[in-house]
């Protein structure tokens, strides 16, 4: 994805967090190392963490690539977020969990 597209890497639309929570998605989108994409594309993950902060099971989707995160594997993810003031939130900057499924 090139930096603001609403395009994911697989050719659909980006599906932010905000959109889940306001029940417009049935999904969140992530972006992650090019490795990880094409290993498990759509992959669903789960993270414990903001389930709690939003009190629901939120789906995310290896959706995206994020060309800075070459080689991290799943160490680093790319949570897509609509608003930018949401992109401050402590939970969103801190090492999480991330469950496979």
């Amino acid at each position: 994805m090139s930096r603001g597209s609403p395009l994911d890497a697989t050719g659909e639309r980006i599906q932010p967090l905000e959109n889940f929570l306001e029940g417009k998605s049935a999904f969140v989108s992530i972006g992650v190392d090019r490795h990880v994409f094409n290993k498990f594309p759509g992959l669903t993950i789960c993270i414990p963490e903001i389930n709690r902060k939003y009190k629901t099971i939120v789906d995310f989707r290896v959706k995206d690539v994020v060309p800075d995160f070459e080689g991290s594997g799943f160490r680093k993810i790319n949570i897509i977020i609509r608003d930018q003031n949401q992109s401050t939130e402590h939970i969103l900057n801190n090492y999480l969990t991330v469950v496979l499924y």
